[in-house]
C-alpha cells in the first residue's frame, strides 16, 4: 500500500509537478532552518593574533597567581589572558558573542572569574572555557591557543 503511494508521487507525476513540489519542499526546510538561526550571535571575526608575552614582566604580574587575568591589546575586541591552572593559561577575545561588530566589549564583572559584556550584560565564566552564565548571549567567547613554556615563563598566544 505504502509503496503504491510512493511510485504514484514520484513515477506518475508529470516532471514539471515533481520539480514544483521539490523546491517547495527545499523552500520550506531551508525557511525553518534558517529561522531557528535567528538570534543576534554571530561568529567573532578571524584577526591573526600571536604574542609572545614574558611573565617575568611586572606588566604581567596580574597573572602570576592562578584566577588572575590580564587585559591585551590585539584579536577583534581586544583578548584576556586566564590563569586557569598551575600551568595552564586560557586566552579569549574581548568581543561579545551576541553583538560582535559593535564596539561593544567584555569587562571583569563583580563575580569572581567571569566576564561581562559592557553593552547587552552578558556574563561568561573564564574558568569554564568562557562559557555563557547569563543571557541574551548563548555562545561562549572566542578562545585562543595558548602555548606556556614554563622554563623560561613564556606565553605564546596565537590562533
Amino acid at each position: 500500500m505504502l509503496f503504491e503511494l510512493m511510485y504514484k508521487i514520484f513515477f506518475e507525476m508529470k516532471k514539471k509537478y515533481f520539480i514544483l513540489l521539490f523546491f517547495s519542499f527545499t523552500l520550506f526546510f531551508l525557511t525553518v532552518f534558517h529561522s531557528s538561526c535567528g538570534d543576534k550571535n554571530e561568529i567573532v571575526p578571524y584577526v591573526y593574533v600571536y604574542f609572545e608575552l614574558d611573565l617575568n614582566q611586572p606588566d604581567m604580574q596580574a597573572l602570576l597567581p592562578v584566577g588572575g587575568m590580564v587585559f591585551l591589546n590585539g584579536g577583534h575586541r581586544g583578548i584576556v589572558v586566564y590563569h586557569h591552572s598551575i600551568d595552564q593559561f586560557w586566552a579569549y577575545d574581548r568581543a561579545c558573542t551576541y553583538h560582535p561588530y559593535t564596539d561593544c566589549r567584555v569587562q571583569e564583572s563583580s563575580q569572581w572569574g567571569t566576564l561581562e559584556c559592557d553593552c547587552c550584560h552578558s556574563q561568561y565564566a573564564l574558568f569554564a572555557d568562557g562559557i555563557v552564565t547569563k543571557a541574551p548571549a548563548s555562545v561562549a567567547l572566542l578562545k585562543y591557543n595558548v602555548n606556556y613554556i614554563a622554563s623560561s615563563q613564556i606565553l605564546i598566544i596565537s590562533n
